[in-house]
């Protein structure tokens, strides 16, 4: 009944937001673009190009981490999770971006399946931020926080 609710929720959420999404600026839909890039690498298995969109000074925290973590970390994690199974497919809906210049901030909700080295299928979903800065012509994150619901 809980999560009944709570989808039904999240999809009325989620249409409002797609509504807002047509009234987007070209910056606003250049963060998109580029969050939805770095997930397409992380879930296809391109971990270098995933690293790419972060900055070398990036510090981020997941809801289960105990303690903030830094590049090193996530490209670590992403590489464990690209040699240990595969994803099968993943969604992004945008709920908020905010662009300040040469800072955005994108708030998204997230699901995906990733299927392990023994074959088990894993479902994830939940809510993510990130916080990116214009480096040059690209957009990179500098932060972020989020995970599983």
């Amino acid at each position: 009944m809980r999560r009944t609710a709570l989808t039904a929720l999240a999809l009325s959420l989620l249409f409002a937001t797609s509504l807002r999404a047509q009234d987007w600026s070209a910056e606003h839909r250049e963060v998109w673009e580029t969050v939805r890039t770095y997930w397409g690498m992380f879930t296809g298995g391109d971990i270098d190009g995933f690293a790419e969109y972060f900055h070398e000074d990036f510090t981020g925290w997941t809801y289960n981490a105990p303690e903030p973590r830094g590049k090193t970390d996530v490209v670590t994690s992403a590489r464990r999770y690209a040699a240990d199974g595969s994803f099968t497919e993943f969604n992004l809906k945008p709920a908020a971006i905010k662009v300040f210049g040469d800072v955005a901030v994108a708030h998204y909700f997230f699901e995906y399946t990733y299927v392990d080295s023994e074959g088990v299928a894993h479902e994830e979903s939940g809510r993510w931020t990130d916080v990116l800065m214009k480096h040059g012509d690209k957009w990179v994150t500098i932060t972020d926080h989020g995970g599983s619901q």
